[in-house]
């Protein structure tokens, strides 16, 4: 099997922001919906259908976050359009499958190979 090309490095760049503001966004919902710390899986902040949802609708865990500062936001929207390759957003609810795959390949590349993501 022939090993695709790394990720563009502005895409990479995009994914790092998108994760900080994804991993702020997380504590923005905890404080404003008064939940628990625990209630939200820290780990799933950078699962693709999250990311989706609140660049699609300003939704984040199941959350409104339409609410939140655009800091949080704009970071996860950027990421999310270059990952289409700057298209236009989908009417769809279900993720293509190119889409899945090279988000797994920005994730490998930054995050490094030994973490593996089941959720994606």
């Amino acid at each position: 099997m022939i090993t695709p090309p790394p990720p563009p490095t502005d895409l990479m760049i995009l994914f790092i922001a998108a994760r900080t503001a994804a991993l702020e966004l997380r504590e923005w919902v905890v404080r404003r919906y008064n939940l628990g710390d625990t209630h939200l899986d820290a780990a799933m902040v950078t699962v693709l259908p999250q990311l989706d949802q609140a660049a699609r609708f300003d939704v984040y865990f199941g959350y409104d976050v339409s609410a939140a500062p655009a800091a949080l936001r704009t970071p996860i929207q950027a990421y999310m359009t270059a990952l289409r390759g700057g298209g236009a957003k989908r009417a769809r609810a279900e993720l293509p499958q190119s889409l899945i795959r090279a988000h797994r390949r920005v994730i490998r590349v930054v995050e490094g190979p030994q973490r593996r993501r089941n959720h994606e």
